[in-house]
């Protein structure tokens, strides 16, 4: 009986209607009037076409939560892609700020070098300068 009712088009309800009756003529024709009745033959009809509806709505459903997991999905590209180039921009901000360090770092120790150096020939002009007043 399922088969007679389920090719049925989407039409507007006259015209379904008048497609269900000539499909229940036929179904008649086929089953040589037996036991199925024009209201179980209606509430099976009806049925089938909640059926359909339902069928179709799911469908729709499944289309839309692909397309919204897509969506989903090139947002989070987009968003990892976006984090990496920050993160890229930072990494290369914090090696700038090491580099300066060890500049800063490598400048004091070459002007403790220079103050011992010089410290060394402070100390040889004092006491040159003491030797010398000590022989005047």
């Amino acid at each position: 009986m399922t088969q007679f009712i389920t090719w049925l088009p989407r039409l507007h309800p006259k015209l379904r209607y008048q497609s269900q009756k000539r499909c229940l003529h036929d179904h008649l024709k086929i089953t040589n009037g037996h036991p199925t009745t024009i209201s179980t033959w209606l509430k099976m009809s009806q049925m089938e076409s909640q059926n359909e509806d339902l069928a179709i709505n799911l469908l729709q459903t499944q289309l839309e939560v692909s397309l919204v997991r897509e969506e989903i999905a090139n947002d989070l590209r987009e968003l990892r892609r976006s984090l990496t180039r920050d993160m890229d921009a930072l990494n290369h901000e914090v090696d700038d700020v090491r580099a300066g360090q060890l500049d800063l770092s490598n400048m004091v120790a070459d002007l403790k070098n220079h103050f011992s150096s010089l410290q060394a020939s402070y100390v040889n002009i004092v006491m040159g300068k003491k030797k010398s007043k000590k022989v005047k």
